[in-house]
């Protein structure tokens, strides 16, 4: 804060942004801060950043789908799911930098208690894709208030298709009908049930990658 010496029409003295202005021997003087250089980042720095972009981009495609994935995981913790998506993803980005990129197979985009999805095959029809699923026994009890989370991720497009509520898990079966736009792109894929008041989910099971 800046301080008016003798009115107006006197110095300052004070800081007024980068501007500083004091009083020497009776005379008011003005200069500017002096601005540090910034010291340039390690080849580490640089590299987490670059994994954290490449992550930012992955998840910013899907933050419905991963919000649902990972609220229970984030609940009574001081960072969103979202977030907490984001932060379990770094350890699926492979690669050196700055040539760095995800690992799809590893990728969890939900996390939870509940059996996930098994032996998951996916179809290529006309319009989109029909996944298939088995239970897991204990999965089975849940059988009539749970239902499948479907999701496709073009990296070409850095686009993603998703239901949040599709088929009763016990059809085993679900069809999603995806954009023209996703039509002869490579798409990875990835399943998860989620009981029908959210209060549990299972994790995400990745059903391969295909060309649509």
């Amino acid at each position: 804060m800046a301080r008016l010496k003798s009115g107006l029409l006197g110095g300052i003295s004070g800081k007024i942004g980068d501007v500083i202005g004091y009083i020497r021997y009776g005379k008011a003087y003005v200069k500017m801060k002096t601005i540090k250089p910034k010291k340039e980042a390690s080849p580490a720095q640089l590299a987490e950043r670059e994994k954290m972009r490449v992550v930012n981009r992955f998840i910013n495609s899907m933050t419905e789908f991963v919000r649902i994935g990972f609220t229970l995981e984030a609940a009574g913790k001081t960072h969103s799911a979202n977030a907490a998506a984001k932060s379990y993803q770094m350890r699926a980005v492979t690669g050196d930098y700055p040539a760095l990129e995800i690992d799809y197979p590893q990728v969890l985009l939900c996390k939870g208690q509940i059996d996930p999805p098994v032996d998951v095959p996916v179809v290529v029809m006309a319009t989109g894709l029909q996944f298939s699923w088995e239970l897991i026994q204990r999965t089975s009890v849940y059988h009539k208030i749970s239902r499948v989370m479907l999701l496709v991720y073009a990296p070409a497009l850095d686009k993603s298709f998703y239901t949040l509520s599709g088929a009763r898990i016990m059809e085993k079966t679900d069809f999603l009908e995806l954009p023209i736009g996703f039509k002869n792109q490579l798409l990875h894929l990835y399943v998860a049930f989620h009981r029908d008041n959210k209060k549990q989910i299972s994790n995400s099971t990745y059903a391969g990658v295909i060309n649509y």
